[in-house]
């Protein structure tokens, strides 16, 4: 069922959302979730698939 909503009626709507869902505990938790509390980037990175390599620099021509 589609419902109509005008844009004043949507910015209160998204303000009132916005005070309920952004709470220090909210954006705690999220970060526990990822590994990030206690600060650990380690933690993350370790769960990354990057395999990091150093390119071959270029053959220089020997200058006279």
């Amino acid at each position: 069922m589609a419902t109509k909503i005008n844009k004043l009626a949507f910015i209160q709507a998204y303000k009132k959302a916005y005070y309920k869902v952004f709470t220090k505990e909210n954006i705690y938790s999220t970060f526990k979730g990822a590994d990030l509390v206690p600060f650990n980037p380690e933690v993350v990175l370790l769960k990354l698939n990057i395999k990091l390599c150093t390119p071959t620099p270029p053959i220089q021509e020997p200058t006279l």
